[in-house]
C-alpha cells in the first residue's frame, strides 16, 4: 500500500486476515510513506490493529529515501529512479528489515503473496490460496508473455541487458511451468504496445505475485548491484535469467491465469481466477467480450464470484 491510509486499507486488512487464519497464513503490511516523510530514511516495524479492533498484523513503513543506498545511480544508468515503477526495492526492504525470522523454519521453505492495494479479490482470499500450498514455483504471476523492444518501457532495461544481468527470450523458450508457447503481449487488450514481440524480455501482470524465499534473495542481490527496473518485465526476466544461481540451478515460475489454455498434454484446463477486469487501466475488452464489464457480468454473478480484480477503482 502506499499514501494516506483509508478506510479501503482497513477493509482489505480485516477481510484478508479472516481469510488466511483458516489456512494458516499471515498477513503482512508493507506500506509506503514516502509522501508524508519524503526526506527521511524510513523502515519502522510496528503493529497496526483494525478501527473495530477485530485484526492485527505487522506493519512495515518505507520510504523511497532508505533505498538510496542501496540504489545509487551510477552515469549512464537506463532506468528511472521511480518508487512506482521499482516496487521490488520496497519489497526488498521489507525482507532485510521487516520480516520476522523464526527459529524451526526454514528459508527456503518460505513462499510470500504480495497485492497490490488495488486488486481485490472478490471471494474467500483462502481458496486462491490453498491452490498453491504446494506449489513449488520460485515467481508465480498472470499472463507470462514476451514484450519486444516496442514496449514503452524496454528501454529502461538497457544497461541490465548490456551487463548481461538480464537476457532476452523467445516464444519458444521453454520458461514457465505450464505455459508454452509463449505469448506476445500484443495477444491481449491488456497492453498498450505494438508489433514485434517475438523475442525481447519476459513479462508478466505483477498485481498479484509470490516470491519464494529464493527469488527474495535474487532481487536483493540485484538491487544491491542497481539492477532493477519496471516489475512487469523485470520480475519475470530475472527469473527467467536466473540472476545469480550457480550453475545448474534455475527460478521457476508459473502462471495462475494463463492467457491461453494449458498446452502442455496432461495439463488439464486451470481454474479461472481473473475477473472480466484484470488490467492497469482500461484498454478495452478481453478477446470474445463485447465490453470489458457486460450486463450480465455483474458483480455478484459467477463472472466474478472467487476472482482477482484490478483496478478496483475501474470496477
Amino acid at each position: 500500500t502506499y499514501g494516506e491510509w483509508t478506510p479501503w486499507m482497513d477493509f482489505l486488512v480485516k477481510r484478508y486476515s479472516k481469510h488466511l487464519w483458516t489456512v494458516s497464513v499471515d498477513l503482512h503490511i508493507l506500506h509506503d510513506v514516502s509522501r508524508s516523510r519524503p526526506d527521511q530514511a524510513t523502515v519502522n516495524l510496528t503493529t497496526y490493529e483494525s478501527q473495530d479492533g477485530s485484526a492485527k498484523a505487522p506493519f512495515c513503513a518505507v520510504t523511497w529515501k532508505a533505498t538510496e543506498a542501496m540504489l545509487a545511480q551510477t552515469p549512464g544508468q537506463s532506468w528511472s529512479a521511480s518508487p512506482h515503477l521499482a516496487t521490488t526495492v520496497y519489497e526488498t526492504l521489507w525482507w532485510q528489515q521487516c520480516f520476522p525470522r523464526e527459529k524451526g523454519i526454514q528459508q527456503e521453505d518460505l513462499f510470500v503473496w504480495f497485492v497490490e492495494q488495488d486488486a481485490f479479490f472478490n471471494g474467500n482470499l483462502a481458496l486462491f490460496v490453498a491452490a498453491y500450498l504446494d506449489e513449488d514455483a520460485d515467481y508465480m504471476a498472470r499472463g507470462f508473455r514476451i514484450a519486444g523492444p516496442n514496449w514503452w518501457a524496454y528501454g529502461q532495461f538497457k544497461d541490465a541487458l548490456e551487463l548481461g544481468a538480464l537476457k532476452t527470450f523467445g516464444v519458444e523458450d521453454d520458461l514457465v511451468k505450464n505455459v508454452w508457447p509463449l505469448p506476445e503481449i500484443s495477444e491481449t487488450k491488456c497492453n498498450n504496445t505494438i508489433d514485434n514481440n517475438k523475442h525481447g524480455l519476459l513479462f508478466a501482470q505483477d498485481h498479484v505475485t509470490r516470491y519464494s524465499a529464493n527469488f527474495l534473495s535474487m532481487l536483493q542481490e540485484a538491487a544491491g548491484h542497481s539492477i532493477i527496473g519496471p516489475g512487469e518485465g523485470f520480475k519475470a526476466s530475472l527469473c527467467a535469467s536466473n540472476y545469480g544461481l550457480s550453475r545448474g540451478k534455475i527460478c521457476s515460475m508459473k502462471d495462475f491465469a494463463p492467457l491461453r489454455q494449458v498446452s502442455r498434454q496432461g495439463g488439464g484446463v486451470p481454474i479461472n481466477w481473473l475477473s472480466p477486469i484484470y488490467c492497469w487501466a482500461q484498454q478495452g475488452p478481453e478477446p470474445e467480450r463485447a465490453s470489458p464489464h457486460d450486463t450480465q457480468d455483474l458483480p455478484c454473478s459467477p463472472e466474478w464470484q472467487n476472482r482477482w480484480v484490478h483496478p478496483v477503482k475501474l470496477s
